[in-house]
């Protein structure tokens, strides 16, 4: 388990705070080819603002560099379905990743994320969010388990797919924090 501290002051000597993120918890690892992420933090950010990033489907593709396409297919009373197009890379080793997935809004701040089998690169992928108000913020809580569908290198593939799945899940969240503090300009 990593604990880490993020301070990002946006511009020198204008009378904005330094926002502080802190990774609470930091974790991926790797069983049978199933990659289990768990991430805990807490960023400074209104909880609505950062819900509403997660689940307005047509422009996902702002909270990470790594997804070009993000479109909203359809909605029914339990769910939403959304497509998602993005590419990685790992040293050389390029890959597009295109998933259709199932959104489930819960109560309280849970959002629950199913890849479509068939439908996916991933032969299963669920994802577990929960946003919740807090002391100075909003604490995010992160889980996923992510079984690829695709080629990973050997010896080294499985470290290198756990360390850019953690970096981007990080990044992700730190996205999160920049667009709702522009949205509360």
């Amino acid at each position: 388990m990593k604990s880490y501290k993020y301070c990002f002051i946006s511009f020198l000597f204008l009378p904005y705070p330094a926002v502080c993120n802190e990774i609470l918890q930091a974790q991926v690892s790797e069983k049978n080819d199933l990659f289990i992420i768990k991430l805990e933090m807490q960023i400074n950010s209104d909880d609505d603002d950062i819900y509403e990033l997660l689940t307005d489907f047509n422009n996902i593709s702002l909270l990470s560099d790594a997804i070009s396409e993000s479109r909203h297919i359809t909605t029914t009373a339990t769910h939403s379905t959304v497509y998602l197009k993005s590419q990685s890379c790992i040293l050389f080793f390029c890959k597009q990743i295109e998933q259709t997935q199932n959104v489930f809004e819960l109560k309280d701040g849970h959002i629950k994320v199913e890849d479509i089998a068939g439908k996916s690169d991933f032969a299963s992928a669920v994802t577990l969010w929960h946003i919740r108000a807090a002391k100075n913020g909003t604490r995010i809580s992160f889980y996923s388990e992510l079984k690829p569908d695709f080629w990973l290198p050997p010896f080294f593939g499985s470290w290198l797919f756990k360390k850019k799945l953690l970096e981007e899940t990080q990044n992700m969240i730190k996205r999160m924090q920049q667009l709702a503090e522009n949205n509360d300009d």
